[in-house]
């Protein structure tokens, strides 16, 4: 709308940014021209009415929808118990209507708890008599000991669910003015600018990288009044980093009496030692450029350097985080 005439004063702005022009252009709020209910023709005369002043309606604004298939196996032989498991699920809905505002499909996207593939395993082995000697305190020591395990993968969320739908992507022109919806789109509707993708982001990773920034573009620039197309509201899946634990616990009832017990537990959280990891913040994944009006032709200029751009920048201390390493002694006592 702020590439048209404002429609009572019919003049049209230079600048999206600054659709009043020079002073003494406006006759009223130039803003609220553009607003269906911002001013109005009231008896012969243009009249403010709402300004730029939301009018609120209700109305159903999203649904969502979730479908999942888990296959389990589980089985016990001998001294032997285990049960695994596999998940494949999907959850789509709207979760920011930023995407677009006018249309409210282009907002059903993934949600930021879609987990896609879940795999969980459980065991437990009795190790049964190890020692066959004679000594009851030997063989009560060494005998009857269970050892047991969990173990869990998740791969990782969605990044422009969990992050930005656009990876918080900023235009500056090279003459220090910004590109915002209303030099782009012609409205100050909060809708996204999406980036351009020239290849698959995901193709190509090195070690620890996610996202590949040279996959990665700002659309087309607007220039004069022209509209150009936007970039892809949903790229291919970019996968967070996946989240992977294993637990271990070895114990032993141990009789005192017929009716008391007392049973020795070593629990190991995270047993080995396997760090996760991910971003300190978003700056390695935030999409920032410098553009040139003329040419079109853009720089990266983020504070992450671009050859670092989607790589991990953190891994989670063992001793300092809960996904370290953590062992837990128990004793029960049950009579």
């Amino acid at each position: 709308a702020y590439f048209a005439p404002d429609q009572f004063t019919g003049v049209t702005a230079a600048d999206p940014e600054n659709v009043c022009g020079a002073a003494g252009q406006c006759t009223s709020n130039g803003l609220a021209d553009y607003h269906p209910y911002g001013t109005m023709v009231i008896g012969g005369q243009n009249v403010n009415v709402y300004g730029t002043n939301a009018v609120e309606v209700e109305q159903h604004a999203g649904y969502s929808n979730y479908n999942a298939m888990e296959v389990m196996w589980s089985k016990q032989t001998g001294r032997l118990a285990f049960n695994t498991s596999f998940l494949w699920s999907k959850s789509l809905g709207f979760q920011n209507a930023n995407i677009n505002p006018f249309d409210q499909r282009a907002n059903y996207t993934i949600l930021n708890i879609d987990r896609p593939y879940v795999w969980n395993t459980s065991y437990s082995f009795d190790l049964g008599k190890a020692y066959h000697g004679d000594n009851k305190f030997v063989g009560g020591a060494a005998n009857g000991w269970t050892i047991a395990g969990f173990t869990t993968w998740q791969k990782g969320a969605d990044m422009q669910s969990q992050v930005s739908e656009n990876f918080g992507m900023n235009f500056v022109y090279s003459d220090g003015s910004n590109l915002t919806q209303r030099s782009f789109f012609g409205t100050d509707a909060a809708i996204n600018v999406q980036p351009a993708m020239t290849c698959n982001p995901t193709s190509g990773l090195s070690g620890s990288q996610f996202v590949k920034l040279s996959c990665l573009a700002p659309p087309s620039v607007p220039t004069g009044t022209a509209i150009v197309a936007n970039g892809p509201t949903q790229l291919p899946y970019i996968a967070m980093p996946a989240f992977f634990d294993s637990d271990l616990a070895l114990y032993k009832t141990f009789h005192v009496t017929e009716r008391q017990t007392i049973e020795f537990r070593v629990t190991a959280q995270n047993f080995l030692n396997h760090p996760l990891v991910g971003y300190s913040n978003n700056n390695p994944i935030t999409l920032k450029y410098s553009l040139d009006k003329t040419s079109g032709q853009y720089t990266y200029t983020g504070s992450t350097p671009a050859a670092a751009w989607g790589i991990t920048d953190t891994k989670f201390e063992p001793v300092a985080a809960s996904y370290g390493r953590i062992l837990q002694f128990g004793l029960k006592y049950s009579f």
